[in-house]
């Protein structure tokens, strides 16, 4: 495998970037990266090693049919040729569900439900394995999309959760987010030049969120003004004193009836969705 040196140069230089600028991690941190078998994860764990850094990969089978299946089967092929350490959980062992056994009751919420799955599983399993930051591969499409989902409702608490970086608190591991600088279309074609394995297909459920629809709204706003999802982004970041500003009604956090995980509600929501299916 030879990966074009300039195409490389460019993307390593706004991950070197973010992870300066962000002050995301030190050289001795333990990193696990949250790997999804995707393009995003698969380049942020290949460039990482690049620039000297050691993380450590987790993959999380979420029960998603075929496409778990592959994506396992992928996230086991790179790190066995990359030598990379790989984790590899089984959310229905965790939590007592797939997301195919509870897809048909959230028809219209299952990646809210995915996403609050993901969250819980990572989060615990860097604290128990005493990893300094999770990396995930969010871009810098992606986290367009989420802070306009958020801003159309001013929700400042979420706004603020936009961040290239969330501090550790009580219960929850740093995360920090590497390719937040980098737009989709360059990891796309860097992850082809390089011929790394991937999952091309996308989650059979994405279509389904409205992630996926704010993404076709941003797709139409960047065919007419190209650039625009790259400096409404960057202009967040630039401006982020006035929203990191605003008053958030602080969210008191208790363990979890039934897990002893932190949470907001007196039962997670995970556990909501476990006893929502058992009693279905």
């Amino acid at each position: 495998m030879t990966v074009p040196q300039k195409t490389y140069l460019k993307l390593s230089k706004k991950v070197k970037q973010a992870i300066r600028r962000f002050a995301m991690f030190e050289p001795n941190d333990r990193l696990v990266v949250a790997l999804s078998g995707g393009k995003d994860s698969i380049a942020l764990v290949w460039i990482l090693r690049q620039l000297g850094y050691h993380p450590e990969a987790l993959f999380l089978n979420l029960g998603i049919g075929e496409h778990s299946a592959e994506a396992e089967q992928t996230a086991l092929r790179f790190c066995r040729e990359q030598g990379i350490v790989l984790h590899i959980i089984d959310a229905a062992a965790e939590t007592g569900f797939t997301i195919d056994q509870i897809s048909a009751d959230y028809p219209d919420h299952i990646c809210s439900a995915c996403g609050s799955v993901k969250r819980k599983l990572y989060n615990r399993f860097a604290l128990d394995h005493h990893f300094d930051v999770l990396l995930t591969g969010h871009n810098l499409d992606d986290e367009a999309i989420f802070l306009f989902s958020n801003n159309r409702r001013w929700d400042w608490a979420y706004i603020q959760k936009s961040y290239p970086v969330l501090a550790a608190k009580d219960g929850f591991v740093k995360r920090a987010k590497p390719l937040c600088l980098v737009r989709e279309a360059q990891l796309e074609d860097f992850i082809l030049k390089a011929e790394l394995p991937y999952v091309a297909s996308s989650c059979p459920y994405a279509k389904k969120g409205n992630l996926w629809r704010t993404h076709q709204i941003f797709s139409g706003i960047e065919s007419t003004l190209p650039g625009f999802v790259e400096e409404y982004y960057k202009n967040f970041l630039a401006n982020y004193s006035f929203f990191q500003d605003r008053p958030v009604s602080a969210m008191s956090l208790s363990p979890c009836r039934s897990c002893g995980d932190l949470s907001t509600q007196p039962v997670c929501k995970v556990c909501l969705l476990r006893q929502r299916l058992w009693q279905r």
